[in-house]
């Protein structure tokens, strides 16, 4: 999706930014993900433009696109009107869909399932062309399909080629009133990009555990977890750097109980169109419990899985959560295990639903360790999240895993 803002510049202050891309040419900048990255250009010519007013702050560890412009927008007086929202061209699609009753659903997706690498089936536009014409004679099947062969082949020299979407577009100029993508497209602006949660967090929360009570601190540098707030964002994403957790237990040293350096998580559903896969990439270190001195020590951690998720992505009723099955394996090193490292395959399962305020995640994981001869491992955790706005989040979190269980009651602070 893009969302376009109009920015309220004076003439002096629009003078003054075009002066400077014209200085800058054909000008070249080496691009880094974490700070000098897109965002952080831009916040250079508004800087430029506003008269060295310090637009954004320049002691973040991360530029994100999304806090600058949460930045600008907070000064009313800076954008000129609501942004203009312009859908993708997957979101356009699904929107479609969303609009068709039961027998125009049936009838697109019983087409979609006969376009193979190359066309459409010819028996369904030609040997029954006077059949499919009398059912396809609805403009809310007809742009669908049309947007879906722009989403399968965007290639124009492709598209050109395939004579079957002319056919639709024939079809299309026949219908009275053809639709119109534009009128389906229920924005809550709520959704847009600048009421999104900030990027970097810090946390604190009270447990207790098998192991005893304790206090736990957190920061994250960036930029979001599953559980956060999706406004503005993709529900069923995380990608987080540099996450870190620390806790200390009664009468006990503090200690470093999980590190994210790069965690990345893609949950987004399976279907017939876009038959997109989910897999988790989590590289870091976690704290375990060893049977024989009851004692928790720090491990390195890799976690990799690839599956698929499931949700009702096309109905405009009652959100029943999504569900995930992923495999893979998991590797962890600490001189506690046998031969220095234990690892294995590793099968999970993930819900998620939100409603409201309120998220909840559940997920279950299994990891096979013989082969390395080390004790097998699972994992079993339930989260639940209240966001008091997109910024404050409470969190309650039971976790379970072998010879250790605790329960976490914790405030999330994003900025």
């Amino acid at each position: 999706d893009l969302w376009e803002y109009d920015i309220n510049l004076s003439d002096s202050e629009r003078e003054s930014l075009l002066r400077q891309l014209w200085e800058m040419g054909d000008a070249e900048f080496n691009y880094y993900f974490q700070k000098e990255n897109c965002a952080y250009q831009i916040e250079k010519l508004l800087d430029i433009a506003k008269s060295n007013q310090n637009t954004f702050n320049n002691y973040r560890f991360t530029y994100a696109p999304i806090d600058l412009l949460k930045f600008v927008v907070r000064d009313k007086e800076s954008i000129e009107k609501n942004p203009i929202y312009r859908p993708s061209l997957w979101n356009q699609i699904r929107f479609q869909i969303q609009e068709m009753n039961e027998e125009e659903k049936e009838l697109f997706f019983n087409i979609v399932s006969n376009i193979n690498d190359t066309n459409v089936s010819s028996e369904l536009f030609q040997i029954k062309k006077d059949e499919v014409e009398k059912k396809v004679e609805n403009e809310k099947v007809i742009s669908a399909l049309l947007d879906f062969y722009r989403y399968k082949y965007p290639d124009p020299e492709i598209l050109n080629l395939n004579e079957n979407y002319f056919q639709l577009l024939r079809l299309q100029t026949k219908m009275e009133t053809p639709q119109k993508t534009s009128e389906l497209n229920k924005i809550n602006y709520f959704d847009a990009p600048h009421n999104a949660h900030s990027s970097s967090r810090v946390l604190i929360g009270y447990g207790n555990s098998s192991y005893g009570n304790f206090m736990e601190t957190g920061i994250r540098v960036a930029y979001h977890d599953i559980l956060n707030k999706s406004n503005g964002l993709l529900s069923n994403s995380e990608i987080q750097f540099l996450n870190v957790q620390i806790r200390n237990y009664e009468n006990k040293k503090p200690e470093i109980t999980s590190i994210n350096l790069v965690r990345l998580l893609s949950l987004t559903p399976y279907n017939s169109l876009s038959k997109k896969f989910s897999y988790l990439i989590d590289i870091g270190s976690q704290t375990v419990t060893f049977k024989e001195t009851e004692v928790r020590k720090q491990v390195g951690n890799i976690d990799l899985m690839a599956g698929y998720s499931f949700a009702r992505e096309f109905s405009n009723g009652f959100n029943f959560g999504n569900i995930s099955l992923l495999v893979g394996a998991k590797s962890q090193t600490n001189s506690e295990f046998r031969q220095g490292m234990r690892y294995g395959p590793q099968g999970g399962i993930n819900y998620t639903i939100e409603i409201g305020d309120f998220k909840v995640l559940w997920f279950a994981s299994y990891a096979y360790l013989n082969p390395s001869k080390n004790e097998n491992h699972f994992q079993n955790s339930l989260k639940l999240r209240y966001a008091i706005s997109p910024d404050h989040e409470l969190r309650l979190e039971f976790t379970s895993h072998p010879h250790y269980n605790e329960t976490l009651f914790a405030y999330h602070l994003l900025f």
